[in-house]
Formats: C-alpha cells, sequence, structure tokens
C-alpha cells in the first residue's frame, strides 16, 4: 500500500494506535487431558493420555467441544494470557457453567 504524504513512523504510529475488537481477543489458554486410542493391548487397563492446548473466551463452547471430539477427555485447567496464571480447572463432573471466569 503507497501512502503518500506519511513517512514510516507516522504510518507505525497509525497502525499502533488503531482500536481492536474485544471479540478478537482470546482471553484464555486451555489445557486438557484427553485420550489417546484403545486402552494398551497387554492387558493392563491404562490408557494413554495427552494433552492438547486451545485458546478461546468461551469456556462453556470450548468444554463442549472437547467432549464432541475426545470422548475420553478428563479435565482442563484454564489460564489467563495476560496474567499467565491458572485461574480454573473443569472435569467432566464439574463443567464450567458460565463462558467467563
Amino acid at each position: 500500500i503507497l501512502n503518500y504524504g506519511t513517512n514510516d513512523a507516522q504510518l507505525n504510529h497509525k497502525m499502533s494506535t488503531r482500536k481492536t475488537k474485544d471479540r478478537g481477543e482470546h482471553l484464555y489458554k486451555v489445557i486438557a487431558k484427553v485420550g489417546e486410542g484403545e486402552p494398551e493391548l497387554d492387558g493392563s487397563r491404562s490408557k494413554a493420555y495427552r494433552s492438547v492446548t486451545y485458546r478461546t473466551s468461551n469456556l462453556v463452547k470450548v468444554f463442549q467441544f472437547l467432549k464432541d471430539k475426545y470422548p475420553d477427555f478428563k479435565w482442563m485447567n484454564v489460564i489467563n494470557r495476560k496474567t499467565k496464571e491458572q485461574v480454573g480447572n473443569f472435569t467432566i463432573r464439574r463443567p464450567p457453567t458460565q463462558p467467563r471466569i
């Protein structure tokens, strides 16, 4: 894009002061423990698990998504993306009741 009459400093200032929409920013990082396939074939009942990470602003919707996509979903930890602190955790028996904490 060519901007005649403005230098790089003015252009960068205009871009940095542009207002951002609140709905586009994800408030939370969600780390969830999900099952990975069938139980081990050696006869043990233990199952392999792994963690997945998602960014979201709506905890109820991401919880429902995890239940649908991963039938063996166990729990999820919720971390505030700005403060990097854990603000909550949820399980199948104790799901989130509101979109935000």
